[in-house]
């Protein structure tokens, strides 16, 4: 299936900030293929969890000409990320638009709403309990998602239920997201309904 074609919901975006190239390839109708390589280990292994509870294909590289910090790292991934995500569902009109998860990674538990509306917000009440997770900080990663946001233009609401394991906190952010995404994502039929979009 290729970009263009009748109900494929596909995206491919380039982005150049200075120093840094991302690139993203968002397939919302795929589901097996994650190739992921922002030059962090664990940024990667959040990003592939996150393809995989959203059930689409995702190819997303980052490469810089010098080292990258991690708070332009993450704000890049978002920025990128939810410029795909938009891309992807513009014309995408009879979609559910709204879904909740609640996330569980070992001890961790988290409730991840989205709304799809078009309308930008973000919310989150997480305290992953230490300062950085490997090379990744966890202000870092609460930037990521505050930039898919706004470039994406959803709303997202996140809530720490419990939790100590600072990774398995983050981790269960990035897979409920994409559980919530791939929910809200899908199409309906509305032909019979008086519902609004907004």
């Amino acid at each position: 299936m290729s970009k263009g074609a009748p109900s494929v919901r596909y995206a491919e975006i380039e982005r150049e900030s200075p120093g840094m190239r991302s690139s993203v390839v968002l397939d919302f109708d795929g589901g097996t293929h994650r190739d992921v390589s922002t030059g962090s280990p664990i940024l990667d292994f959040w990003l592939r969890q996150f393809a995989y509870y959203g059930q689409f294909n995702l190819g997303l590289q980052v490469t810089s000409d010098r080292p990258m910090h991690c708070h332009q790292l993450c704000v890049e991934v978002g920025l990128a990320l939810g410029h795909a995500i938009r891309e992807c569902l513009e014309d995408s009109r009879d979609i559910r638009r709204m879904a909740s998860t609640h996330a569980v990674v070992e001890d961790a538990l988290m409730l991840v709403a989205i709304d799809l509306g078009g309308r930008s917000h973000f919310s989150w009440d997480v305290n992953p309990g230490r300062e950085t997770i490997a090379e990744i900080s966890s202000q870092s990663a609460r930037e990521l998602f505050a930039a898919l946001c706004d470039e994406g233009r959803m709303a997202l609401h996140v809530r720490q239920e419990s939790g100590v394991n600072a990774n398995n906190v983050l981790e269960s952010v990035f897979r409920g997201l994409g559980r919530s995404l791939h929910v809200a994502a899908e199409l309906v039929d509305r032909s019979g309904g008086n519902g609004s979009r907004r």
